[in-house]
């Protein structure tokens, strides 16, 4: 992973923390918080490539939840 590719990751999930914090439990956002922890990490150079595919796969993961949690909370509204 990049450092441009941790920078714009690292934006979007925060931008999504702050957007939807109220939204989240507990769980999904201490979740986010470390990966978004473990990102800065990455771009200050503090991860090993293994630990970096790791975190790359997290970070998906971690998309894939918000974007499920946040179209089912939608559903509710209508």
């Amino acid at each position: 992973m990049n450092k441009q590719s941790c920078e714009n990751n690292i934006e979007v999930l925060k931008k999504v923390r702050d957007a939807c914090s109220s939204q989240l439990d507990d769980g999904v956002l201490s979740d986010l918080n470390r990966v978004i922890d473990e990102l800065e990490k990455v771009r200050d150079g503090g991860l090993n490539a293994a630990e970096a595919s790791r975190l790359a796969l997290r970070v998906l993961q971690m998309f894939a939840v918000l974007v499920h949690l946040v179209t089912n909370i939608r559903d509710w509204m209508k």
